[in-house]
């Protein structure tokens, strides 16, 4: 038996007042995913990338159940390190559920308590489970959630920027940065950006955005690379408020594949990778093979 898991990522947007409680907003993307596949084998064996990640999760995994660690994990896609893309919680959430029906076991405290997930980490935990648009409270309630669902061209698409993390970055910079979002003071309010959303004003919605990215920290990098997509034609850019990726948002298929070309175009050699994503309303998924 072979159990397959496909998870997105999950792009962090900004921290935001929402039915009176502070909440981060994040949209769910199908790239770039995670991909692994979970075997039975008498003991623990953890290939492929990140695995030393994914590795420390299964082991907590298997200490919330008493069990003793065993199975194979492979990895064929990760989410980079340090991009701020909810790529280690979304491992350690993709492992608990491989191993979860693996062992064929059911646990009410769900996913992300089986690998001692905080609630700083809300939004991926329901991105991970349900996909969309979301705002998720600090308290790890979900507020709302919203399906972006368009034609090639009409579509809302994110092309992300993941460059080459230097070698002097910290260790803990997504935890870190995470830590320091939740506990800031939320001031904006939801409200004007989630008309936006649910009325498919895309301008609307690139304008919120902007605003919302006004206070946010970026590196000078990633100034460089907004500017491009800004001459570019990007409807609005930021970088992750959770790492290093830089993301524009633009208008349908064609217009990405030339904001995709351009940039390319001005990147240097080893700058990094640069992918188009929509929304992934679904969240995680699993094949039995």
């Amino acid at each position: 038996m072979s159990i397959e898991i496909t998870s997105p990522c999950c792009l962090p947007l900004g921290l935001v007042m929402a039915e009176g409680k502070p909440a981060l907003l994040g949209i769910t993307l199908q790239y770039p995913p995670i991909q692994m596949s979970v075997r039975p084998r008498d003991e623990l064996s953890v290939t492929g990338g990140r695995a030393n990640i994914a590795r420390e999760q299964a082991l907590r995994w298997f200490e919330h159940h008493g069990l003793a660690p065993q199975g194979e994990i492979e990895i064929e896609l990760a989410i980079p390190a340090h991009m701020g893309l909810g790529g280690e919680a979304m491992m350690g959430l993709s492992v608990a559920k491989g191993l979860r029906g693996l062992a064929g076991l059911e646990d009410p405290h769900g996913l992300g308590e089986e690998i001692g997930l905080g609630s700083e980490w809300a939004l991926e935990a329901w991105s991970h489970g349900r996909g969309g648009v979301l705002v998720a409270g600090t308290d790890g309630s979900l507020i709302r959630r919203h399906e972006l669902k368009h034609d090639d061209k009409h579509t809302w698409v994110f092309v992300i920027h993941t460059p080459h993390a230097p070698k002097d970055t910290p260790q803990f910079l997504e935890k870190d940065r995470r830590l320091a979002l939740v506990n800031a003071e939320a001031t904006r309010d939801i409200e004007p950006l989630w008309a936006a959303i649910v009325s498919d004003d895309i301008g609307a919605f690139a304008n919120e955005l902007m605003q919302l990215q006004a206070s946010a920290r970026v590196s000078d990098e990633a100034q460089a690379m907004m500017a491009v997509m800004r001459e570019a034609g990007a409807l609005a850019c930021g970088q992750s408020m959770g790492g290093l990726a830089v993301w524009a948002l633009v208008k349908g298929g064609k217009p990405s594949y030339d904001l995709r070309t351009k940039m390319r175009a001005r990147m240097g050699h080893g700058a990094g990778a640069v992918t188009a994503a929509i929304t992934d309303n679904e969240g995680s998924k699993v094949k039995r093979a």
